[in-house]
């Protein structure tokens, strides 16, 4: 392996790790909501990005992330998405119609970001009552553990014996 093939390798793998590094985890929370009842359907922890929550409505739900010690390590208000706006041609006249529509039922998610010492998301409603508490703590797993320690002796295995191959040639 030349030298040109070896730095472009070098070059690949901090590009990734950049990217990787730029990136952030995320819990997604796939709710039902079904006349003032919010259930959690499924929770997801990915890479991702949280959006910046900078404009917030000034009344509605409450979601918190708490920390293991009980403090707010995040905060922000949302309201659940109720009003559909619909408009229809009618095929014979052209007449275009429709307008809005307040559901009562429906599916939505939430994405929040991801905190190393959290222990659970607590969603609240308009009057400060606890709807839902959602467990987030994760606690590493025997099969996590083991590719913590596989991998990255692994990596340097073959970067080792592609310099060892690279200097051979």
């Amino acid at each position: 392996m030349n030298k040109k093939t070896l730095s472009t390798f070098f070059i690949f793998l901090l590009v990734i790790t950049t990217a990787k590094a730029q990136m952030s985890k995320v819990h997604i929370l796939d709710l039902s909501y079904d006349n003032e009842v919010i259930t959690l359907n499924d929770k997801i922890t990915k890479f991702g990005y949280a959006p910046d929550r900078k404009i917030q409505p000034d009344d509605g739900y409450t979601a918190e992330v708490i920390a293991i010690d009980n403090s707010v390590l995040y905060s922000f208000r949302f309201k659940v998405p109720l009003e559909l706006y619909l408009d229809i041609t009618d095929p014979v006249t052209g007449e275009l119609t429709g307008g809005m529509i307040k559901l009562d039922k429906t599916d939505f998610a939430l994405v929040i970001p991801y905190f190393e010492d959290a222990k659970e998301i607590r969603l609240y409603n308009s009057s400060k009552q606890e709807l839902l508490a959602i467990d987030v703590e994760e606690k590493l797993s025997r099969k996590n553990i083991i590719w913590l320690w596989l991998v990255p002796p692994l990596v340097l295995i073959i970067l080792i014996w592609l310099v060892v191959k690279a200097r051979k040639k």
